[in-house]
């Protein structure tokens, strides 16, 4: 099966994600241990090949003291 080829441009939680991980200068594996998240995880939010899941969204809200789109 062949995933779609998502770019940052086409997915907002990408370009959110890597705002905050940029803005905070965290790693990957960092933010990962903050959300109780995968490193695989992170990193594919930040390069826009998958969206975080609801319960992710939730503690980056509560992370970051921001709502999420």
């Amino acid at each position: 099966m062949l995933l779609k080829n998502r770019s940052s441009r086409n997915n907002p939680y990408a370009l959110w994600i890597r705002s905050l991980v940029d803005d905070h200068d965290w790693t990957f594996e960092e933010l990962a241990v903050q959300l109780g998240a995968s490193f695989s995880s992170v990193k594919n939010w930040y390069h826009g090949h998958a969206t975080p899941l609801r319960t992710y969204r939730e503690a980056i809200k509560k992370l970051y003291h921001k709502e999420v789109p």
